[in-house]
């Protein structure tokens, strides 16, 4: 049975006024989506490409944390095709055992030793994993600048900010028969290794892998 025209619009208008008191992703996913969040950058995807993660000095992790994190943000990146080349964070590290030598060098000199053509440079600027409450809780939190350079230093990416993107990861308190911290520090790696990785990849915004 055919509608009349007064009808049909009567009807779009009770649609619009319903999807006017949903916000954003919640209005995408109801007009046929749930809406996407584009690349923040593109990596050229023949390129070697070398993940970086350079804890502060005054900042202490575990010593095999940085590799850890590298390793993981990189198999995300190739996980969801961002890009096909990566250095081995086995040569990363046989750098880092000359610690003299690794400190006087620079971005250019690191992707040089790596044979690197692109540096996805990770700045750890605060990281802690620690037991609390007479070591019965346990929390931790990582925080990190993002920024992509040429195998000659100059920066790629942003291009509007010096130090880079910043994302961060935090375990609340909880139980330490529940979560330890070594297990807090996987987690914050694995949460961080995502938030990084979606920096140069698309994804669903209604996605909530990381709610954690």
């Amino acid at each position: 049975m055919a509608v009349a025209p007064s009808l049909r619009t009567a009807a779009w208008l009770v649609s619009l006024a319903a999807l006017a008191g949903l916000q954003g992703c919640a209005a995408l996913y109801f007009l046929g989506g749930k809406g996407s969040q584009p690349a923040l950058y593109t990596l050229p995807k023949t390129a070697r490409i070398l993940v970086f993660v350079d804890p502060r000095a005054n900042v202490t992790v575990p010593v095999d944390f940085p590799s850890a994190l590298g390793e993981k943000i990189a198999n995300h990146l190739y996980k969801y095709g961002v890009a096909d080349k990566f250095v081995a964070q086995e040569r990363l590290t046989a750098l880092r055992r000359d610690q003299q030598q690794f400190s006087r060098m620079g971005i250019a000199d690191v992707a040089k030793a790596t044979d690197a053509d692109v540096v996805i440079y990770v700045d750890l600027i605060s990281f802690q994993a620690q037991a609390i409450s007479d070591d019965s809780m346990a929390e931790g939190s990582a925080h990190v600048l993002v920024k992509v350079l040429g195998k000659d230093g100059a920066r790629l990416w942003p291009k509007d900010s010096p130090t880079g993107i910043e994302t961060a990861a935090q375990v609340e308190p909880a139980l330490t028969s529940d979560r330890s911290v070594p297990a807090i520090i996987t987690t914050l790696s694995d949460m961080l290794s995502i938030r990084v990785g979606r920096m140069f990849q698309s994804y669903d915004k209604e996605d909530s892998v990381l709610s954690r």
